[in-house]
């Protein structure tokens, strides 16, 4: 049913973290769209790669921390989040 654990977490954060050094390195922009469960600002992070109708860890969270220490390593690069509003219904059944 596909990784478990951190990997799925893991594996954004290596991604952005070489798109944000060729970014650095050829003077470019970042465009990151996010789409997930969770709630960035309050509770805690977004789920990566975890179904939201079971129980999981804290350490799976993307976190706002996680993605800020790789946007720090590269002051140069200009970064746009765009995050869909889908995680606000978070809990919420249609």
């Amino acid at each position: 049913m596909g990784p478990k654990g951190p990997e799925p977490r893991n594996f954004f954060l290596k991604r952005l973290e070489a798109t944000m050094a060729d970014a650095s390195k050829s003077d470019d922009r970042v465009l990151i769209m996010i789409f997930s469960h969770g709630d960035y600002d309050s509770a805690g992070g977004l789920c990566i790669g975890i179904d939201v109708t079971s129980t999981f860890e804290d350490n799976r969270l993307l976190k706002p921390s996680h993605v800020t220490s790789i946007f720090l390593k590269y002051p140069n690069v200009k970064t746009t989040i765009y995050m869909n509003s889908y995680y606000s219904e978070f809990g919420h059944a249609p």
